[in-house]
């Protein structure tokens, strides 16, 4: 399906006249080295994802040129970006003068005027005054760097390029330069860590006092770094009790220091509660436009993607898709990362929300087999599922126990025909 057809196919699906949320996600696929425990990039070469100056800069171009081809119809058909949020890979890997030609193309695409937060990720290694200044400029007004840890040992063992140091002096830096709202990334449950070096790690954190504090469990993806050291019994991997242990430690530590929980992973206090729980698209509040190589698309009821690996191809046609879905009761497996998503924030799972993302009622996805194996699983995990006449969501804040269990979003093909059959 070509641009054109696409676009109408959701102007069909969004015809309804006045303002519509949008959440916009630019992808930047490039690192300055590849970690040993991120899945995000593992399937990238190491020779893609440290791409040089003149790689980058054509594929700026070919960002820009996809945002300039779907901003305006986007903003015709009454989207307003309430987000904007830069991830990767590392996107201040990028130089200043990209940002601005992003930026420049953006503002020219979209109308703002409902932009409420702006956010980019970057590693404390990577950030400078210089382009604090110009992320600042632009109306980036939050940060989000990936520490992971604050122990030496363990940022040496995760193949980090930057020190427990580099990361406090980013923090400071980044106020200085005016950006107060900041997020720190951390990992629980790195194998070999004991509760000891993790609560140093949480306490530094907390002391530094961002906004935003994110706790990602650690999880064995099998052609990372780590996860092969962990095979080969050169690392130990924590047992499921102690990798439960460690994130509730992480609940404890955070709770105390004035944060709250408002999703699984997701710590927040202050002004960054007003918006962060609909950033992340976990409660469906909205459309998402993804642009760039490794980016999706969730909007008018589709699913548009192009995979980061496939990083020439994008910039020689950034107006095509890798891949391009229709959410449809033939297709259950698509459904599960949302709603998984929705049933990991205090919300839940809003069935109005999951039918303007979808376009499906709920009740039509619930009568299918394969959505009421979905949920039979979870609860199997041990969630305590309360359903209502809107919504479906967690009865209790121990959903963190259920995702520890091994439960992913996209059950293989095998299991879920044996929980369709048992059902």
């Amino acid at each position: 399906m070509n641009a054109e057809a696409l676009l109408q196919e959701v102007s069909v699906a969004r015809n309804s006249a006045g303002i519509k949320d949008l959440q916009i996600y630019l992808h930047i696929p490039f690192c300055a080295s590849k970690c040993h425990f991120c899945d995000w990039v593992d399937d990238i070469p190491v020779t893609q994802l440290k791409s040089g100056p003149g790689v980058r800069r054509r594929y700026v171009e070919s960002l820009c040129r996809q945002i300039e081809f779907w901003g305006p119809h986007l903003t015709a058909i009454g989207y307003r970006p309430s987000s904007i949020y830069w991830g990767g890979g590392t996107p201040t890997r990028l130089d200043v003068e990209d940002f601005r030609m992003v930026h420049r193309s953006l503002i020219s695409a979209f109308d703002f005027s409902s932009l409420v937060q702006h956010t980019l990720e970057s590693t404390p290694s990577e950030i400078t005054e210089k382009k604090l200044e110009c992320l600042e400029s632009i109306g980036v007004n939050r940060l989000s760097y990936g520490v992971q840890s604050f122990d030496p040992d363990q940022l040496r063992r995760a193949g980090r390029a930057h020190s427990a140091e580099q990361a406090v002096e980013a923090v400071k830096l980044t106020r200085s330069a005016g950006i107060t709202d900041i997020n720190i990334d951390l990992i629980s449950g790195f194998p070999d860590e004991d509760l000891a070096t993790f609560k140093r790690t949480l306490d530094i954190a907390a002391g530094l006092e961002p906004t935003h504090i994110s706790v990602y469990s650690y999880r064995a993806t099998p052609r990372t770094m780590m996860a092969v050291q962990v095979n080969r019994g050169v690392r130990q991997a924590l047992q499921l009790e102690a990798m439960i242990e460690s994130y509730e430690l992480a609940q404890d530590v955070l709770t105390r220091a004035g944060y709250t929980e408002y999703c699984f992973n997701y710590f927040a206090k202050g002004e960054d509660l007003k918006f962060s729980a609909g950033l992340y698209g976990y409660q469906l509040d909205g459309d998402i436009a993804g642009f760039g190589a490794g980016a999706t698309s969730t909007i008018g009821g589709m699913s548009l993607s192009n995979q980061d690996t496939h990083l020439h191809r994008y910039i020689d046609s950034p107006l095509e898709f890798d891949s391009v879905k229709k959410f449809a009761l033939e297709k259950p497996e698509m459904f599960f990362p949302l709603l998984g998503g929705a049933l990991m924030t205090q919300e839940g799972l809003s069935f109005a929300k999951f039918e303007y993302v979808t376009g499906v009622p709920f009740a039509k996805a619930w009568a299918q087999p394969e959505i009421k194996a979905w949920f039979q699983y979870v609860e199997n995990c041990g969630a305590r599922l309360k359903f209502e006449a809107d919504r479906i969501y967690s009865a209790d804040r121990e959903i963190h126990r259920v995702y520890l269990k091994n439960l992913t979003y996209t059950l293989n093909p095998a299991l879920l025909q044996q929980l369709v059959s048992v059902s």
